[in-house]
This record gives structure tokens, C-alpha cells and sequence, in this order.
């Protein structure tokens, strides 16, 4: 997870940055989606 992170890479825990912000466009498909 978080492959395609820019500057979120170089914190020391990306996977838990990526995972966030995964969530949360998630979240806005699901939510403007059908």
C-alpha cells in the first residue's frame, strides 16, 4: 500500500499515511458514487 505517495514517502510510517488517505477517497467514490 502507498505506492504512488509523493512526499508522504518520506515519513517514517507511510503504509499508515497511504492507508489514510486510501480511506478517505474511498470514502468520497462511495459517497458520489450510485
Amino acid at each position: 500500500m502507498g505506492g504512488k505517495v509523493g512526499p508522504l514517502s518520506a515519513n517514517p510510517e507511510p503504509d499508515l499515511e497511504g492507508m489514510f488517505i486510501m480511506q478517505q477517497r474511498s470514502s468520497e467514490a462511495n459517497s458520489s458514487g450510485p
